[in-house]
């Protein structure tokens, strides 16, 4: 009942959600409708149609903890995300396809004014959903690592974050 109820928060999660998986095309389309609308876009790649709930379901702690702080972070980005489902293939479509692997948690964000954010594998650290948003309202620049972890900079090396050092990379999105 637990993930049944995680589901559904993931599910119905902030404003626009495509209740079916999209092709590559009706991808494209949908991010240029957000970025018209300064709206910013979450990907999230489902291996396929028919086994993938039921996939993420049997993988209980982890899809438990991911779907927590998914919806956490969306939450934390702003009033407006239109979230995506896509099957792997439609992903591999429309990006470089060595750029999306077969990863069922994999996510790309789209902030529309540069380039999109990528993670490979299922996001558990609350500080990389915190650089996403900072990065979407464009303030991560001169971001130091101290700062993102909410620590004192004398415990740690103190030095610059970029999207690489927190799991994260760039990947263009073509439209």
């Amino acid at each position: 009942m637990k993930h049944l109820l995680l589901l559904l928060l993931l599910l119905t999660t902030r404003s626009v959600y495509a209740s079916e998986l999209l092709k590559a095309s009706d991808i494209k389309k949908e991010i240029e409708i957000s970025c018209h609308k300064d709206v910013p876009v979450l990907l999230i790649f489902m291996i396929n149609e028919e086994s993938d709930v039921q996939s993420r379901q049997d993988d209980n702690e982890l899809y438990a903890d991911w779907s927590y702080y998914l919806n956490k972070g969306i939450s934390s980005i702003g009033d407006k995300v239109n979230v995506i489902k896509t099957p792997v293939n439609s992903g591999r479509e429309l990006f470089d396809s060595n750029q999306i692997p077969s990863d069922m948690y994999s996510l790309v964000f789209v902030p529309c004014k540069k380039k999109a954010l990528y993670s490979e594998s299922a996001i558990l650290e609350p500080y990389v959903y915190k650089y996403i948003k900072l990065y979407f309202q464009n303030k991560e620049k001169d971001l130091m690592m101290s700062e993102l972890l909410e620590i004192d900079s004398t415990t740690i090396k103190d030095e610059r974050v970029t999207p690489e050092k927190i799991g994260l990379e760039y990947i263009d999105v073509p439209i």
